[in-house]
Formats: structure tokens, sequence, C-alpha cells
């Protein structure tokens, strides 16, 4: 069977500054919005091989405070995990794994607070070349 191209074509143009700069405006909406669509679509890409589903950022972001921030890290370590194990499996070449989010997106904070960005730049990065191998060849 050959791999159907998708009728809805994933957004592949994400970058780390437009989330970094459009925060503040946006009253921390837009990066909500962006991590969100991710959310889906990492669903989208993935759950047919995996069997898995990761939760919807929008919940993620409404948990995270009764958790006292271990949701979020928890989400953020198995999304790695997950486009890390996605990436693989189609075969494209990435550096993005769970030790990124720990090293650069958690112990990164101590580097003056410029390691999250490093972190968002190695996401989405990776994700934005996942989605694009998603709409040149399908599952």
């Amino acid at each position: 069977m050959e791999n159907q191209v998708p009728a809805v074509q994933l957004r592949t143009n994400r970058a780390w500054w437009k989330v970094w700069l459009l925060t503040a405006p946006t009253l921390g909406i837009y990066p909500l919005v962006v991590y969100h669509h991710m959310s889906n679509e990492i669903n989208q890409i993935a759950t047919k091989y995996d069997n898995k589903k990761t939760m919807a950022y929008v919940l993620v972001w409404l948990l995270t405070a009764f958790t006292l921030g271990i949701l979020a890290l928890v989400w953020n370590h198995k999304f790695c995990k997950r486009v890390d194990a996605e990436m693989t499996r189609r075969g494209l070449a990435h550096d993005l794994t769970t030790k990124t989010f720990w090293g650069w997106g958690f112990w990164g904070t101590l580097l003056f607070g410029i390691g999250p960005l490093i972190f968002m730049h190695k996401l989405f990065t990776a994700f934005n070349a996942l989605c694009a191998d998603y709409n040149e060849k399908g599952e």
C-alpha cells in the first residue's frame, strides 16, 4: 500500500523567537495555542503506530498549578520522547530527546534563562521536520 499525502497539511514554520516575542503581548495565550496544536498534531502523526495519546496542552496548562508544575515537566518529557520515537521510526535525523528537555529546557534555566530558548529551537526544528515528512509521505 502506497503512502497517502494527508488532505490537511500540518504547519512546518514554527519559530521559537515568535513564541518568545508574542508571549507577553498575548498574555501567554500564543504559546498555549502553539503547544496545543503540537499536542494534537503528534497524536495525528503517531497514534496509529504507538497507540498513545498526548494530553491536550490546554488541559496541562490548566492543571499544572495544582501539581506544582510537575505535570508540565512530565508532559514535556513524554512529548519529547514521543517526537524522538516517531522521528526515529521515520528515519529522520534529529537531536531532540528527553535529555534535550532536561538539559536545555529544565537545567538550562540556570544559564541566565537561555537554555529554554535553545530547547524551544531544537523542539520546533525537530517538530517542523516531522510535520514536513508527514505532509510529504503521510502516515
